[in-house]
């Protein structure tokens, strides 16, 4: 079996599965390995479960051979530290079967990506063997047949290296992660795991006769658009989706443009009624065919439900990234918000953090403008418009409290006058003269002393890493990326937050009727029960407070709170 299996055991019976259970009450803690028949938990099988235990046991239980699985599903109810390697995987299928899983755990894959801290955010077992431990894994039995009746020798021997090898694996890391003080934010990532690996299987619900009407009504509008389009720019050919075609048919008709991406034809469509249609087009042809037509196509045959991939370190400042399908990516437009519902005699508790990454900017810089102003329950946009726009708070418009919207998100993340500008007109649609977003700039930065100082010292920073408030770490490939470390220890930090709440609320909800549907950028999506609606709510609303208070010293968190039947409500 080689160094890294010296003992191998294959569990059958019942006096083995004893012999097993003895081991894993004397084990310090347990590396955990499943091999599957596919990649869906809710239709796909364990096939063999692989335990490796700190004495240096590897035992191999093939589920299709053992009978009396009922008391296998205990095996974990003891609190041993349980290591793993993509753990969320193997917990979807434990889980998904019955398994009593709880942890703590020590997840090989995201411990690695942490000690990478963004300049390697993926990694294999094989890689990460290979990087720390010198070992070549071989994984070509990974793709091959695992529902086949019997197993070959080289299939065992392939399951249970993948286990045994978990022991040097988490023993490296472990050292590296507290010699590299990474121990508190891995230790925070680690309790991630299983609120993370609920929410994935809870999964969230599709109205699809409603989504359908939006379809109809969005390729009708996009067929309107593309006839006025084509015929006002008499390019009847004219493909709207092929930039260089609509270059082409733009230059014709006389918008001289070298690009025709948003950036350029924005700032031109209040001239150009055409370039106005032409974005429209964009954005309801983009809405059907990565939302509205595509959805449907993600709804579980067996749940009926929506189940998207969560990736904790999917960004390099540690947030959350979604897949199948991209969550994050829904339009804010409540039409397309109101088909995500909860079931009959359910509803949504949906909350969302207040101007979290603001407060977060507050309490890094220390500003105490920004901090008195939060520490007073004042509007942060309304305060900076008073003050670039010089008048009393009380006096600000809605227009300029916008502005000073954009001027807020713009400039504190290092945002140059030229981008401010564009990035104004592009995301608010307001339009200011370069006169104007100098004036903004310098009335900005003379009222944020402390903002300003943090913008001089990042820029004279030597080093090449970044750190939030819990310690995650983002290294730099080389040194600058200015705005990128202004980014980074805010948004990263957000994350922490984010994490951390829903650990907290995990907890506060386990055993109940409530359940953690979805987390989307700074909002948590709660299923509960009509008659629990207002007691579940003063939980979220506590639990995320409580995530948030965990880094913020000086700043207060604020939560807003909705409950509807969608996550519509506005």
């Amino acid at each position: 079996m080689g160094p890294h299996s010296p003992v191998l055991i294959q569990v059958f019976t019942a006096k083995e599965l004893n012999t097993l259970k003895i081991t894993i009450f004397q084990a310090k803690f347990l590396c955990i390995d499943t091999e599957t028949t596919g990649l869906d938990p809710f239709i796909d099988k364990i096939r063999l479960l692989q335990i490796h235990t700190s004495q240096g046991f590897t035992f191999i239980i093939d589920l299709f051979k053992f009978e009396e699985t009922e008391s296998l599903l205990s095996l974990f109810e003891n609190d041993k530290l349980l290591v793993l390697f993509n753990a969320k995987f193997d917990l979807k299928f434990l889980k998904a079967n019955g398994f009593k899983v709880s942890g703590p755990f020590f997840d090989t894959m995201l411990a690695y990506q942490l000690l990478k801290a963004g300049t390697y955010p993926k990694g294999s077992l094989q890689e990460v063997c290979f990087d720390l431990l010198e070992i070549e894994l071989d994984k070509d039995e990974q793709v091959s047949d695992w529902s086949t009746p019997d197993l070959t020798w080289s299939k065992i021997d392939y399951a249970a290296k993948d286990a045994s090898i978990l022991l040097p694996l988490y023993k490296a890391l472990r050292k590296r992660l507290i010699d590299e003080n990474l121990a508190r934010v891995a230790q925070l990532e680690f309790e991630t795991l299983e609120p993370t690996v609920e929410i994935e299987l809870n999964g969230i619900l599709l109205d699809s006769e409603k989504l359908k009407k939006l379809q109809i009504e969005a390729e009708n509008q996009i067929e309107k658009l593309k006839e006025e389009i084509t015929l006002e720019l008499k390019a009847p050919e004219c493909n709207l989706n092929s930039p260089i075609q609509v270059r082409k048919a733009l230059n014709s008709y006389g918008i001289e443009v070298k690009s025709t991406s948003k950036d350029t034809i924005k700032p031109l469509a209040s001239n150009y009624p055409v370039l106005a249609k032409l974005l429209k087009y964009r954005k309801e042809f983009k809405l059907n065919t990565s939302f509205l037509s595509a959805l449907p196509e993600h709804i579980h045959q067996k749940t009926g439900r929506l189940h998207p991939d969560l990736w904790q370190l999917g960004a390099v400042t540690g947030r959350y990234s979604c897949s199948n399908p991209n969550l994050q990516q829904i339009p804010r437009e409540s039409a397309v918000r109101e088909c995500f519902i909860a079931p009959p005699g359910k509803k949504l508790v949906i909350a969302d953090f207040s101007q979290i990454e603001l407060r977060v900017v507050a309490e890094l810089t220390g500003d105490e403008k920004m901090v008195n102003a939060f520490q007073d329950g004042e509007d942060l946009h309304s305060l900076t418009a008073s003050f670039v726009c010089q008048k009393d708070i009380s006096l600000v418009t809605t227009e300029e409290r916008t502005k000073a919207k954009a001027i807020n998100f713009g400039l504190t993340f290092g945002m140059s006058v030229f981008s401010l500008k564009n990035y104004s007109l592009i995301n608010y649609g307001l339009e200011m003269s370069w006169w104007q977003a100098w004036r903004f700039h310098d009335r900005f930065f003379d009222g944020y002393k402390r903002l300003k100082e943090w913008h001089q010292a990042e820029k004279e920073k030597m080093v090449s890493e970044s750190f939030t408030l819990s310690g995650r770490r983002r290294l730099f490939p080389e040194e600058g990326w200015f705005t990128a470390r202004l980014n980074t220890p805010v948004q990263g930090t957000a994350a922490d937050i984010m994490k951390k709440s829903l650990v907290i609320l995990f907890k506060r909800l386990k055993g109940s009727n409530s359940k953690i549907v979805a987390t989307v950028h700074d909002e948590i999506l709660v299923e509960v029960n009509e008659s629990e609606t207002e007691s579940v709510a003063k939980v979220v609303e506590n639990s995320m407070k409580k995530g948030g208070e965990a880094y913020l010293k000086s700043v207060p968190v604020e939560v807003d709170v909705k409950i509807g039947r969608h996550w519509g409500i506005k």
